[in-house]
Parts: C-alpha cells; sequence; structure tokens
C-alpha cells in the first residue's frame, strides 16, 4: 500500500446518490462506489448513501484505484449506520467486488493467493522511496487479462513471497527474484512504457516493473533524494510521483 489516496465523503441517504469530480469513470451504475453501497443495501438493509468521489489516483492506471475505493465505501457506509461485521462477512462482500477489493480492507503489506481473498499480512513495512511514472495511456484490465500469455514470457520463475518470512528483502533482491507476467504483453503493444521502466533503472532505480497491468511503471530507490532526481527525467512529459510505502 502506497501513500497515495482517493478522497471519499459519505452521509446518509434515503437512496444511493453519487458525485465525483472525475470526467472519465464511466457509468455511474457500474462504479465500483456505487456497487459497494448496492450490496450494503442489500446485506444491511440500510436506506441509503450519499457519496461524493475526490480523484486523485489516475484511472486506468494500475494502481487499484477504483478497488480501494470500494474497499472503504464498505468500511466507511458501515460506520455511517454504525454497523458492527466480522471480518470474514466484510471479506465475502468485497470480494463480490474485484478481486484487489479485500486487500484494501487491510493494506499495508501482504501476499495475497487465490482469486485475491486470501490474504495473509507482512510484518514488515519497506523502507524505500518510490517513484511513479503515469504515462496517459489507460490499459484496460478486461484486454490485458484477455490477452495474457503466459508462454510470453521466456523464463518463468516460481516466486515464493511468503518465502521471505518475517525479514524484509533487500532491494538488489527484487530485480532477480520478481517479474510481472503482464510485462511481456502491454510492453509489446506500448512500448513506450518499456521505455519508462528502462529509464526508471537508468536513473538508478534499484527495482522497476509495471505495476499490476499498467500504464504506471514504478521503482524503487534507496533514498528520497536519488528518487527525487530520478524525476527530472520524466517531468513534463509524464505525471510523477514521489511516494513511500506504507
Amino acid at each position: 500500500e502506497i501513500d497515495l489516496a482517493d478522497n471519499i465523503y459519505l452521509q446518509p441517504s434515503d437512496v444511493i446518490e453519487f458525485s465525483t469530480d472525475a470526467k472519465n469513470l464511466g457509468e455511474v451504475k457500474t462504479n465500483l462506489c456505487v456497487r459497494a453501497a448496492k450490496l450494503l443495501q442489500e446485506k444491511f438493509d440500510i436506506p441509503g448513501l450519499k457519496i461524493h468521489l475526490q480523484k486523485r489516483i489516475p484511472t486506468g492506471a494500475g494502481l487499484g484505484g477504483g478497488s480501494s475505493d470500494a474497499a472503504h465505501t464498505l468500511i466507511g457506509g458501515l460506520r455511517v449506520y454504525d454497523i458492527k461485521t466480522d471480518m470474514k462477512n466484510l471479506n465475502q462482500l468485497a470480494a463480490q467486488l474485484g478481486s484487489d477489493v479485500p486487500f484494501f480492507l487491510r493494506g499495508g503489506a501482504a501476499y495475497v493467493t487465490g482469486r485475491g481473498e486470501k490474504i495473509r499480512s507482512l510484518p514488515y513495512r519497506f523502507p524505500w522511496w518510490l517513484v511513479l511514472v503515469i504515462p496517459d495511456i489507460p490499459v484496460s484490465t478486461v484486454w490485458a487479462y484477455k490477452n495474457l500469455n503466459f508462454t510470453l514470457t521466456s523464463q518463468r520463475r516460481s516466486v515464493k513471497f511468503q518465502g521471505f518470512g518475517q525479514i524484509c528483502p533487500e532491494l538488489a533482491e527484487l530485480r532477480s527474484e520478481f517479474q510481472n507476467d503482464f510485462e511481456p504483453m502491454v510492453f509489446n503493444s506500448y512500448p513506450q512504457l518499456r521505455e519508462i521502466k528502462e529509464n526508471l533503472y537508468n536513473s538508478g532505480a534499484g527495482y522497476a516493473s509495471l505495476s499490476g497491468s499498467g500504464s504506471t511503471v514504478f521503482g524503487f530507490f534507496e533514498t528520497g533524494e536519488a528518487a527525487e532526481k530520478a524525476c527530472g527525467k520524466f517531468e513534463g512529459k509524464y505525471l510523477v510521483e514521489v511516494l513511500k510505502p506504507i
């Protein structure tokens, strides 16, 4: 989980109402915040929920913005109506909204398997600085999963993130141990994203990768000074954020 977030304002209402300052979220009825409110309505018999969403996380960027918004609409909606439920029940609701949504109920660092419903929190925090390079290239998650082909990966490696156990891995370990299987296919269709990853490495990143199915590319840096310096290669051309994991 990183220090980048949308703002969600919730109030009790007789119906489900939704507004936002974003211009490219698509149809209201398919919005994950609205779908989360409808689940609460069906499960807990609440009358409705007034939702206002201020977007800071770009859409179509592979940063989980919609999923995190859905998770916190569930949490916040229950608080608005002072409804108590256990985490197991909340996880089941979150899983109905999307594979990434249960993770955002907890946040932090986690090892996630299954369809996203099996979550094991990890006991450490990453000490590095993070540079997000966010080009204006929305990559459809549906398209990415539909076209994902594992045979495009020349060398398959069995990654067991939980194998790091109680110890946070060294930054130098990540490059040899972790890969994003979306990269060969997405980079083939969007070579500009491959170039961004290469430039992050050329700027001193210890590890760089496509985030999810893209289009954001991120790099880990040992220090804030190194991260800020790397931004100079991208500013003016792309949206760039310097953040820390939380």
